[in-house]
């Protein structure tokens, strides 16, 4: 038997063993499984695996792969999307502690899908904090260098991002704060004045946001109700006709500080009604982070093939199930 020397599809066994394909460890990959636990399979099954570095060669070659067909999906989605267009893009990092990459992800609210990705190693931005602002500004001066006529951007917070990183290349764009995030940012402040009114406050504030989102006088009156709730003064919860269950009656303590307190919360977030005035979401992006953690888990570091992993959940994002088959049919045909 001769050596494997990196460049054929099929390593060659020791003697006396069989040959293993490469489309065997394609469908690990593929599967998100480690190297750790395609040796466990093959022993377990009595055939001789690849090594670990040939494993991580077969990534290496599919790189490129991958990335012709992902920037393939995204020009025939951005085809789609004419005219001034509503964004979101939102960041999520590696792992959970001591993050080393990050991804940027802009999806097309309207049409629903994703349009762009961009990933960020720690050595370009410095330092964790900066991985955000440093991706928004690239993946924002992308966008715009193949003409993406971007009228509003869709983000989980109100940060410095917008201002540095938007803004110079889209002027003329406005930010939205999405719903659920503000929702809960709401909560979080008012459960520290008070414990067990955050709830309340957060229902209160989506439910007038989807009652009133096409009518900011109305919105900007409701804001005000809070004010005149806490303070056991309900006359105008029941003018406005919030729903009892969400919004009940009720008696509360609260002394002249934790009513002065809510009612900075509540006039700070009426204060950016266009921001805030709305029933947007970034939903889309975080249910694609929830997808990724099957590739890349915030769990486990990937040092050197964290695009790779995330940029085959984006293919499946794309493509659905067939992806598989099309990148493993492109590597095959290249090994030819």
């Amino acid at each position: 038997m001769t050596k494997n020397n990196g460049g054929s599809p099929f390593i060659y066994a020791k003697p006396k063993r069989l040959l293993v394909p490469a489309k065997t460890a394609l469908s690990f990959i593929f599967s998100a499984c480690s190297y750790a636990k395609y040796h466990d399979v093959m022993v377990a099954a009595n055939k001789f695996p690849y090594s670990e570095p040939w494993f991580f060669n077969i990534i290496h070659e599919l790189t490129p792969i991958v990335d012709h067909f992902l920037k393939l999906g995204f020009n025939v989605i951005r085809s789609q999307a004419t005219g001034k267009r509503k964004v979101i893009y939102d960041f999520s990092w590696e792992h959970s502690r001591n993050a080393k990459w990050g991804s940027g992800v802009v999806w097309d609210y309207d049409l629903h899908k994703p349009i762009f990705i961009l990933h960020t190693h720690l050595r370009e931005a410095k330092s964790s904090t900066n991985m955000e602002i440093v991706n928004a500004t690239k993946v924002f001066k992308a966008l715009k260098e193949i003409d993406l006529k971007i009228k509003t951007v869709i983000k989980d917070s109100h940060t410095s991002t917008f201002e540095q990183a938007v803004l110079p290349c889209y002027p003329n764009a406005s930010e939205i704060v999405c719903m659920g995030h503000m929702a809960q940012n709401i909560k979080k402040q008012i459960e520290k004045i008070k414990k067990g009114l955050g709830a309340g406050a957060r229902r209160y504030y989506m439910d007038i946001c989807a009652r009133f989102n096409d009518n900011i006088t109305q919105w900007k009156k409701a804001m005000t109700v809070p004010s005149s709730h806490y303070r056991n003064i309900h006359t105008r919860c029941r003018q406005l006709g919030t729903h009892p269950k969400k919004w009940r009656p009720r008696s509360y303590r609260l002394n002249n500080l934790q009513l002065a307190k809510i009612d900075t919360v509540f006039k700070s977030v009426a204060a950016k009604p266009r921001q805030n005035c709305h029933t947007m979401k970034t939903s889309l992006d975080e249910s694609f982070f929830h997808k990724k953690a099957k590739w890349a888990s915030k769990y486990s570091h990937h040092p050197k093939t964290y695009p790779f992993w995330v940029n085959l959940a984006m293919l499946d994002e794309i493509y659905g199930p067939k992806w598989i088959q099309i990148v493993e049919n492109a590597y095959l045909f290249q090994k030819k």
